[in-house]
């Protein structure tokens, strides 16, 4: 469910800076920014995000679509989404004392955290912001904190 509001909130973040009218704002997110995959790429593609995090919201995107689409029984334990969790490229807990899950969830709200304060326009939009960055800096203070979890 964290992925879902992490899709909307990259999407709702893109059409902030899209130019034209809403009419053409909401057709290019009903239609070209759809999934979560266009959304991943076009923010990569304009440089909102750096290949690193393209590469990680990929793997989010991946374990969701293994949770909805599996005919067989699955958990956050399971191989395949073992695997792909541990691709991520940035970890933000201790990869051997973290659950799959908490470092997915960790990894989506850091993320929210950025974006969300621009939806709700309490930060000023008249720039678009470097959310590698910000993800960056939020990434490398908690990693001094790792060792404690």
């Amino acid at each position: 469910m964290s992925v879902s509001y992490l899709e909307d909130a990259l999407g709702k973040y893109i059409l902030l800076y899209l130019k034209g009218d809403k009419t053409f704002k909401k057709k290019m997110l009903n239609y070209n920014l759809s999934n979560l995959s266009s959304r991943i790429n076009f923010a990569y593609s304009i440089g909102f995000i750096n290949e690193k995090l393209m590469n990680d919201l990929n793997v989010i995107r991946n374990v969701r679509n293994e949770f909805t689409h599996s005919f067989e029984p699955i958990d956050f334990k399971t191989e395949k989404i073992d695997k792909l969790v541990k691709g991520l490229q940035y970890k933000f807990r201790n990869e051997n004392n973290t659950s799959n899950r908490k470092q997915l969830t960790t990894y989506i709200f850091a993320l929210l955290g950025i974006l969300l304060p621009y939806l709700n326009k309490s930060l000023d939009l008249k720039n678009p912001i470097d959310i590698e960055q910000k993800f960056i800096k939020i990434y490398n203070s908690t990693k001094s904190q790792v060792s404690d979890l």
